[in-house]
């Protein structure tokens, strides 16, 4: 799953385990569009030949493994590029419902700033008021709703191999699904119990978060879809 993985935070104190260099390479694209990870809607793509050659040798140096991957949530944004350039890639859908998924994220900002500025700093410029919570949690229910719609697209509409597992079966030890990857060929077996140290739902702050209607109602048909999926037992 990588050589050098992101490493730990304050926010995330056992750490992130995204594989160093594909992460970079995704920021990359990303930074060339004039973006960042908080993207809401659908961009066509433009993966130059220096970028492509970055991923094809990220593939080729890996691929002297037997089993190998990595872990990015940015992966979402570009599934047309690496199901092209890996056709017989599986991929691993562990599903987050919104609100813990905003309300982590926004405790992430909020302790990034705590750190980086005084208490006098915060009286004399006060942040994250309700009204900013509010906004930055719209902000971030909008990616939520893209990245998503992205993964849900590829499921519905092409050959994509995929497991799809809630998050919450993985935090209380229901591994049952990881079963299939070895129907896929994986020689692996899923671990025995979950470390409540890699989520850090338990510690996040107590927020006056006010959802958009019309955000939330695409997140619940969204979040319908993925309950659906996960009835299908035979996704492969």
């Amino acid at each position: 799953m990588g050589r050098e993985l992101l490493g730990k935070h304050s926010t995330n104190p056992a750490g992130h385990y995204e594989d160093i260099e594909f992460l970079n390479l995704h920021n990359d694209i990303l930074a060339s569009h004039q973006q960042d990870f908080k993207v809401k809607s659908k961009i066509q793509w433009d993966i130059n030949q220096e970028f492509q050659q970055r991923a094809q040798a990220l593939v080729s140096d890996r691929n002297q493994h037997a089993i190998w991957g990595w872990k990015d949530p940015r992966t979402s944004l570009f599934l047309d590029f690496w199901q092209m350039l890996i056709p017989d890639c599986c991929y691993l859908i562990c599903y987050r419902h919104y609100m813990p998924v905003i309300k982590s994220l926004i405790t992430r900002d909020i302790t990034f700033y705590k750190e980086e500025t005084s208490r006098v700093q915060r009286l004399l410029h006060p942040r994250y008021t309700s009204k900013e919570i509010t906004t930055a949690g719209n902000e971030y229910l909008a990616v939520w709703i893209h990245y998503y719609s992205e993964i849900l697209a590829h499921v519905q509409h092409t050959n994509l191999r995929y497991i799809a597992i809630p998050f919450e079966d993985l935090t209380n030890g229901s591994f049952g699904k990881l079963e299939g990857l070895h129907e896929q060929g994986y020689a692996l077996h899923p671990p025995k119990n979950f470390n409540p140290q890699l989520t850090r739902s338990k510690k996040q702050m107590s927020l006056e978060y006010i959802p958009d209607p019309a955000l939330v109602r695409n997140a619940e048909e969204i979040d319908q879809h993925f309950k659906q999926l996960f009835k299908n037992s035979s996704p492969f």
